[in-house]
This record gives C-alpha cells, structure tokens and sequence, in this order.
C-alpha cells in the first residue's frame, strides 16, 4: 500500500500504535493485530482490501467500492501469542488460528465478491480442524433448517463451509453438504449416485423425506455450493 496523504505519522496515530511499531509492520510485512485493523478501518474511508493487499477500489467512490474478496480476507493469519493462564504461568506455545469470513446464509451460496455489509464477523479457526482448505465461508444455521439434521447440526450453530469441495462422490460414505434446492438452501447429509445427488436427513423423526436431484446435464457447482468441514455449538 503506498499513499501520499497516509503518511506513517498520520498511520501510526490513527491505529494506536507508535512509529516504530509501524515500522516493523511495513518492513516486516507483518499483518497487524485484528484490533488495530479494526480501529483503522472505523477511522478512515478506505477499503480493508486495499489497506491490506494493495488491490481493489481504494475509497467510496471508486470503481466496484462495494465489494470484498472473501478468499483474500479469510487469508489473513491469526497467531494467538502467550498469555498467562489461571495459575499465573504462561501458555508460551503460539496457537495459529484461521479467521473465516462469518456471511448470512444466503451470501455463503453466492459469488466469490460479496456486498460489505454482508460481512458480519469472523470464525476463528484452528488451521488443524481445517487443514489447508481455502475457499472457506461460515455462516449462522438458522431455524429454517429445522431439526432434520440433529443431534449433529443445530439451529444458532455457526458453520464453515467448503466451496472448493463440490463432489460427494469423491467420499464412500456421504458427507454433510451444503445445497440448493427449489426451495431454498439446506444442509443435508449427501451422497452421489451416478448423475444423481441423493440428500437425507441425521433425524429420522424430524419427518425430512430424502431428496434426490439429477444432476444430468447440469453443473455440480448450480446445486452444490460446497462441504460442511467445521461448526461450533454454544449448546455444547
């Protein structure tokens, strides 16, 4: 990032932070604290992309302002440092997290750019429950999805979701998906059969009758929108 009327002074005093904290930033290519970023964004009429990585629209007014790219933004490392723990002895192993774009159901199904007032938060992430995986989108389940897949997905779970990872055929036995449907999004259990896709339900009394959708003639990626690879539930 290089901008004449962002001089390092006026930087380093908008985020907090000294100018040789800066410094060792910028030379070291370090991504600063989340809450230093957060702070900056609230403070200046520039984009978290452009900030970050040099690309896209700059400021409000430019071409495409609106948009973000979510895979460049859950990119962004997260390394935990030492903290003490309750008996006074500090944690000196660093943890790295993987913060996730956190999306209405909805934006999770929809193009790689999405509206910036479509980004709610972020899931944080151990790298181990995720293992490389990239294109990564997490979103709230809501009560729409019902009870059809209790115990193991529960309406309020945060979920992460794949969108690299489109075929349940690659796996023997079925995975849980994310899929669209005619009537909507849904998260069902699904496995593949030849050219067809066959949905079911982890609750046989929740009364959900499996769905089968042809993929004939079809692209996987217009009913697929990807794997459910991670979720967090407050109820656990």
């Amino acid at each position: 990032m290089e901008d004449n009327s962002l001089r390092p002074e006026t930087l380093a005093s908008l985020m907090g932070v000294s100018g040789s904290q800066l410094d060792s930033y910028i030379r070291e290519k370090k991504t600063p604290p989340l809450d230093l970023l957060e702070r900056l964004f609230q403070r200046i009429d520039y984009f978290p992309q452009w900030i970050l990585f040099g690309t896209g629209p700059k400021q409000s007014g430019d071409d495409d302002p609106e948009f973000l790219d979510l895979e460049a933004l859950a990119d962004l490392p997260v390394t935990l440092v030492a903290a003490p723990m309750a008996n006074g002895v500090e944690d000196a192993e660093p943890v790295e997290f993987r913060r996730v774009p956190l999306v209405a159901g909805a934006v999770a199904a929809g193009a790689e750019m999405v509206g910036r007032e479509a980004l709610k938060g972020w899931a944080v992430i151990h790298r181990d429950q995720i293992k490389g995986r990239k294109n990564l989108v997490a979103f709230t389940v809501d009560k729409v999805q019902g009870t059809s897949m209790l115990p193991t997905i529960r309406p309020g779970d945060i979920v992460a979701v794949d969108r690299d990872d489109l075929d349940p055929g690659r796996y023997k036995t079925p995975k849980i998906f994310l899929v669209r449907t005619e009537d909507g999004l849904t998260i069902k259990r699904t496995a593949r059969r030849g050219h067809l896709l066959v949905l079911n339900a982890d609750n046989p009394a929740s009364g959900w009758i499996p769905l089968v959708l042809d993929l004939n003639d079809r692209d996987i990626k217009e009913l697929i929108v990807g794997r459910v690879v991670w979720q967090f539930s407050s109820d656990l």
